[in-house]
């Protein structure tokens, strides 16, 4: 069997599918906390392909929040993300925004 060089050098997941898993787990973390982000995207910076195996940490922190004028109980949020594997190797980096 001939084997194919590949530009990455081998199987990674697709960058689309490690920005929405990441997402997930930020959306997931906020629990109960009623804040609408997401609205609009910063702009989506990929360092490194995520290789089977690959244990990822998402580091993720507002950069504004403000509360509602019309519910009290609700507020606007930006928030940036960056995501390193287990290596610390920058995987991607994103932000949502209100």
């Amino acid at each position: 069997m001939q084997q194919i060089n590949h530009f990455f050098g081998g199987l990674i997941a697709s960058s689309l599918h490690t920005l929405s898993a990441c997402t997930r787990v930020v959306v997931e973390a906020q629990g109960n906390v009623a804040i609408l982000s997401g609205v609009g995207m910063h702009e989506v910076k990929m360092f490194n392909p995520v290789r089977p195996g690959d244990i990822l940490h998402v580091n993720a922190r507002w950069t504004e929040l403000n509360q509602s004028q019309s519910k009290s109980d609700r507020g606007f949020a930006s928030i940036i993300c960056k995501v390193t594997n287990q290596r610390k190797e920058p995987v991607i980096e994103y932000g949502y925004s209100t």
